[in-house]
């Protein structure tokens, strides 16, 4: 018997699509454009807007007063306002068009636009979330969510300096009305001595105390569109409004 020829399967190859983070001032006026790029050179942070492009159309998040989903698209580079500032190369994913709005509309459903936050839950967070779950080889710039960040730690800094001081004051209260002091200078000082104790344990907890985020709720609304096609038919279609 002759040896028969085997021809090997070619792997079926997987189209990449690029993936590409627009970022814009966020504000319109020159001066104040002016102002931002300079912050930037000094200190590495300002206030931007930013949209992932993938699929020919970019995606960001932005705040709404009804309910409903916070996500947008519009062709690319052209946002609903913004001056346009740099635009970098996330590098490549897999997700074709079809399962690329499979996750856009879980999104939707995620990032309604009554939770926007400033410095917890904007388009830059939006962004990192949709960059990371397309997949991209390139990491977030961090320069871009640096003011929130700083200002998130900030505030959560300055909530949880609070709580600790209303705990301890809330603990010395208590402790003083329910101390049974002794009689005489010694034990009188044996007690204070206690409530100094019980002081400086609730100023060490306090400086271990976890910094809290905001807890998102997801609300399902029927208004929610189950097609994305029907939002890239305009230039500046809204999912979900």
């Amino acid at each position: 018997m002759g040896a028969s020829l085997v021809i090997p399967v070619a792997a079926p190859q997987v189209s990449k699509v690029h993936v590409t983070l627009h970022i814009y001032d966020a504000m319109i006026r020159a001066d104040l454009i002016a102002c931002n790029r300079a912050l930037l050179k000094l200190v590495g942070a300002g206030a931007f807007h930013c949209g992932v492009e993938v699929h020919s159309r970019e995606w960001s998040y932005r705040k709404t007063r009804a309910q409903g989903t916070g996500v947008f698209c519009h062709a690319p580079l052209k946002p609903p306002g913004g001056s346009h500032l740099k635009s970098i190369n996330m590098g490549t994913t897999e997700l074709q068009a079809e399962r690329l709005y499979r996750l856009i509309a879980a999104l939707a459903w995620e990032w309604q636009g009554t939770e926007y936050d400033l410095l917890e839950r904007n388009c830059v967070h939006f962004c990192q979330e949709l960059c990371r779950r397309l997949c991209v080889a390139v990491p977030f710039p961090p320069w871009v969510s640096k003011l929130s960040d700083t200002g998130r730690s900030i505030r959560n800094d300055g909530r949880n300096a609070a709580e600790a001081m209303a705990d301890c004051h809330k603990a010395v209260t208590t402790k003083v009305q329910t101390a049974k002091w002794c009689l005489g200078d010694d034990g009188c000082l044996c007690c204070m001595e206690s409530l100094q104790g019980d002081a400086r344990a609730l100023s060490s907890k306090s400086r271990n105390v976890r910094r809290k985020g905001s807890t998102v709720e997801i609300i399902q609304d029927s208004r929610l569109v189950t097609s994305m096609k029907p939002a890239f038919e305009s230039s500046a279609g809204i999912i979900g409004l």
